[in-house]
């Protein structure tokens, strides 16, 4: 294969993808194929995104895939009114690392502080917003910033209205969430 007609494609960074996996993994590629197959099960949205995310994420995927589904059904249990997969997606390394005990005392702290809102939908859309203690300080900066402001409508109606009253610091991450030390 010449490097000069060599074509990058997402077929070919799957390929590429599924030999690193194999590789850091230890398994051979017909069992990197299957694991990706049952995750893509488990996370239908992924399929499209799996050439653009880092091998060492998918890695962490495919590992366990009887967790994967054990862990998809707790996120499930604590937002049932999301699409528990696209929060995954959205998330991956936060969803597989997180305790699941924080997960759900996020999702409570969200419920409290805007209680008229759709709290599932609003994660589904915004995993980001699980860094309850960043989403706070916005929430606080936007009152400071328009007291008159209706934080319920505009968290219903134009919820990425939030990342706009961040602060340094305090920005609420977009590529994922840490997790926490334990």
């Amino acid at each position: 294969m010449n490097e000069r007609n060599l074509v990058w494609n997402n077929d070919l960074k799957l390929r590429l993808l599924k030999a690193s996996i194999a590789e850091k993994a230890g398994l051979p590629l017909e069992e990197v194929d299957e694991r990706l197959i049952e995750v893509v099960s488990l996370l239908p949205g992924l399929l499209p995104r799996l050439p653009n995310i880092k091998a060492n994420t998918v890695a962490q995927l495919c590992a366990d895939t009887r967790a994967l589904a054990h862990r998809l059904l707790q996120v499930k249990s604590i937002f049932p009114g999301a699409d528990a997969a696209q929060i995954f997606i959205q998330h991956p390394v936060y969803m597989l690392k997180q305790d699941m005990g924080i997960i759900r005392a996020a999702a409570d702290r969200l419920r409290d502080l805007i209680p008229d809102v759709d709290v599932d939908k609003l994660v589904e859309e915004h995993p980001q917003l699980l860094d309850v203690d960043g989403f706070e300080l916005a929430l606080r900066h936007a009152k400071e910033t328009l007291p008159s402001l209706d934080v319920g409508h505009m968290m219903r109606y134009n919820p990425s209205m939030i990342f706009g009253f961040q602060r340094g610091a305090q920005l609420i991450p977009y590529d994922e969430v840490p997790t926490s030390t334990q």
